[in-house]
């Protein structure tokens, strides 16, 4: 049987695998974990990717209440031109009185999705249902409008 090897080598790079030694530094080289260096590195790209996340879903957010909005204005729409061809009488429809003939529920909303109430309004024989949209303001161009507004064509 050979001798034991001294550890007069001290784990240099040419260890023997022999040395008790150089496989306890070794197994503890591998279990020490990442530098904090590589922590900070990974914490840094997590909070880029979560911004990217957050950026996309809030943009989606603000799209889906517009389809929202327009669905609400839709439904009160076709409501509203039945009561008006129902009562033929000229009169412009309001949400309390539809509400009163069966027409809505009373549980349904009549807002929109930013919370403020749909409006009716009525042109001759024409009936419109309009939200403030996006920026809850009047007469601005992210107004919700049903039916939607046509763009003449040139030519």
């Amino acid at each position: 049987m050979p001798t034991p090897m001294p550890n007069d080598h001290l784990c240099r790079p040419h260890a023997r695998p022999e040395c008790l030694l150089c496989r306890h530094r070794a197994a503890r080289r591998r279990r020490r974990g990442m530098s904090l260096l590589e922590v900070l590195l990974v914490v840094a790209l997590m909070g880029l990717i979560s911004a990217a996340v957050v950026t996309g879903v809030m943009k989606s957010g603000g799209d889906a209440k517009i389809g929202i909005a327009t669905t609400g204005a839709r439904q009160l729409h076709a409501s509203a031109e039945q009561w008006a061809i129902t009562h033929g009488d000229g009169e412009c429809p309001s949400v309390p009185r539809m509400v009163k003939d069966g027409l809505i529920s009373e549980t349904a909303s009549t807002n929109d999705p930013w919370g403020k109430p749909f409006r009716i309004v009525c042109e001759g024989e024409k009936v419109r249902v309009l939200s403030s949209g996006p920026d809850r303001k009047d007469g601005t161009d992210d107004d919700i409008r049903m039916p939607a507004a046509r763009v003449a064509s040139g030519g």
